[in-house]
């Protein structure tokens, strides 16, 4: 299957997490998961052009702040 883009999944709940992941690699999409907006921000590696899906509530740093701050 070719794949159609790049996306960046973060997320704080791993069931929701492995969920999307799931889906969005059937229809194509290159994902890479990550816990917490720090693990994304410490482990990434930047690729463009990509797609970040956010949750916005989550511990310490919320996907607000990382869209804010970073």
């Amino acid at each position: 299957m070719t794949k159609v883009g790049h996306i960046y999944l973060i997320d704080d709940d791993e069931s929701m997490r492995i969920s999307l992941t799931r889906m969005l690699r059937e229809l194509g999409y290159l994902v890479e998961d990550y816990a917490s907006a720090a693990v994304f921000l410490e482990k990434s590696i930047p690729v463009s052009p990509a797609v970040i899906l956010l949750d916005m509530q989550m511990p310490n740093l919320t996907g607000l702040d990382l869209q804010k701050n970073y």
